[in-house]
């Protein structure tokens, strides 16, 4: 099973660059696989301050030999940094899963890794036929402002060739950790945990 650190807020108080480096390092003392940059945006350019945050996130996972993903409020803006050659890959939101269909096309599939969000079984199963190489689906357990938890035993019965390719998330801490490693899915992604 591996791990899919995702970031927050909580990783850069204040978009203070050097914050966010001490946090990432110690937050990949977990032995983390994927690391996804989370940021919101107001405009679809990022600012100084947004690609210095960017920046320090690709030495660290680069140091570290961590996957590096991007899910940024404006998929527009994720695709502009590929298009000019960033070495990474796409986590998108559920809202942007047509992109799978159409758009995807023009980038070679064999170097952007695509972890698409997804809430529900059918959108997830959906998701991986149209090219995602990994969903997440959540919340797994109860999350602030996330709605009801689907629970262990929703993910215990998920058909094989889904779990296979699901990542958990939701609420996921130290204290649940062991169970959610006996689910048999493919990952686990978290944000508070690997601060733990």
């Amino acid at each position: 099973m591996f791990s899919y650190l995702i970031t927050s807020p909580i990783y850069h108080p204040d978009n203070s660059p050097s914050v966010f480096k001490a946090t990432l390092l110690k937050a990949s003392q977990k032995d983390v696989h994927f690391a996804c940059f989370r940021l919101i945006t107001k405009s679809e350019e990022l600012d100084s301050k947004e690609l210095a945050l960017l920046n320090v996130f690709l030495e660290v996972c680069d140091k570290k030999g961590i996957k590096p993903f991007i899910n940024l409020s404006y998929l527009e803006t994720s695709l502009s940094l590929l298009k000019q050659g960033l070495k990474v890959n796409l986590h998108l939101k559920e809202k942007f899963l047509s992109f799978l269909d159409s758009d995807m096309l023009e980038f070679d599939k064999t170097k952007v890794d695509v972890i698409c969000s997804t809430h529900d079984e059918d959108t997830a199963l959906k998701a991986l036929r149209l090219g995602a190489n990994f969903v997440t689906l959540s919340p797994l357990f109860t999350t602030p402002n996330k709605g009801a938890p689907k629970g262990v035993e929703y993910f215990k019965n998920l058909p094989l060739e889904l779990k296979s390719k699901t990542i958990a998330l939701g609420g996921i801490d130290s204290s649940n950790i062991d169970l959610v490693k006996s689910l048999g899915v493919a990952g686990f992604a978290a944000i508070r945990y690997f601060l733990e």
